[in-house]
């Protein structure tokens, strides 16, 4: 197994698609339809990675990234939207992920990249954390 992921998305089809191509890839991956579930799963369970809607019924993906900071969680956040605005790419930014694009983009040419051990979050006290 390649690791736990959490996929917080509304969009039935598109959360049944990509959660059987990570679980195909090797990863386990539990999902939520909005934000409530999806906070309440991340503060809850250990995972190695969470992908957040931005757009979520319930609680924002903003909002649930930024909680889930404030519990103390270092669980790396990738956060996806449609939105293109600058506003929403600061917004995003000040919710704290801790993967952007940018750090995606430019992971093997010698920019901003996390490292084996910086991904992995102690577990030994429960979900992910920030100790």
């Amino acid at each position: 197994m390649r690791g736990n992921v959490l996929f917080v998305e509304d969009e039935e089809a598109l959360r049944m698609t990509v959660g059987d191509r990570l679980r195909k890839e090797g990863y386990a991956v539990e999902c939520a339809s909005n934000g409530e579930e999806g906070f309440e799963k991340a503060t809850q369970l250990p995972f190695d990675l969470v992908i957040l809607d931005v757009m979520l019924p319930k609680k924002s993906g903003f909002d649930v990234c930024r909680e889930i900071r404030e519990a103390g969680l270092i669980t790396p956040i990738l956060m996806l939207t449609a939105r293109g605005q600058t506003s929403d790419k600061v917004n995003g930014l000040k919710s704290a992920p801790m993967i952007t694009l940018r750090n995606l983009s430019t992971a093997g040419t010698g920019g901003p990249r996390r490292g084996p051990a910086a991904s992995r979050a102690d577990t030994s006290r429960g979900p992910a954390y920030r100790g």
